[in-house]
């Protein structure tokens, strides 16, 4: 499989961060929740930051891969709506590069 042509979804828009709190919620108990949430945005925090001049297909791609090949994040990579909220995240990311 190549990493680097995996299209994006399409996918209605919403406010990633609330998509992401309620992902959460449904995954982690209470003393994990916090953490997840934390970790979670300074991953993608980090591949934004580490990959600015990417366009948002690959910005998707690099993120994917990343939350697909971390255990820590199986829970987060197989929820239903991981999709929905990369794909608005990196939507909101790229708007504020400008």
């Amino acid at each position: 499989m190549d990493w680097n042509r995996l299209s994006i979804p399409v996918c209605e828009r919403c406010d990633p961060n609330s998509l992401l709190k309620n992902i959460v919620n449904e995954l982690y108990w209470d003393d994990d929740k916090k953490y997840m949430l934390q970790s979670i945005n300074g991953v993608l925090s980090g591949m934004n930051s580490t990959y600015k001049s990417a366009s948002r297909e690959e910005l998707y791609n690099w993120v994917k891969y990343r939350f697909m090949t971390d255990e820590r994040y199986r829970e987060f990579f197989v929820h239903p709506l991981f999709d929905k909220y990369i794909v608005n995240k990196i939507n909101k990311m790229i708007a504020m590069r400008k």
